[in-house]
């Protein structure tokens, strides 16, 4: 039977779930307790420098630091910028009519 005052198991929080840890607040409570190159998950981060990519992913703690890339993260940058800049300068030539 299911009392009146009772929690349904779906929302209730438990405290080993990693889902918890996705939370803008318990990320920074997390990061503060385990150090700077952590991440929402736990696990540690590379500390050195490293290319950017489309979906922001920062690299394992294990990572040799060599690009391995096609240099297709490369080119969807340039273009993303080139495509910025048409419309900037679209704007500007029609405001200049």
């Amino acid at each position: 039977m299911k009392r009146k005052n009772e929690i349904p198991k779906s929302e209730q929080i438990d405290d080993d779930d990693p889902a918890l840890l996705f939370s803008k607040n318990l990320q920074k409570e997390h990061r503060k307790t385990s150090g700077k190159y952590v991440s929402a998950t736990g696990r540690k981060l590379f500390k050195g420098a490293f290319p950017e990519n489309r979906f922001g992913v920062k690299p394992g703690y294990r990572w040799d630091g060599v690009d391995r890339s096609n240099g297709f993260e490369l080119r969807w940058f340039e273009k993303q910028i080139n495509v910025k800049e048409r419309k900037v300068l679209e704007y500007t030539l029609a405001e200049d009519e």
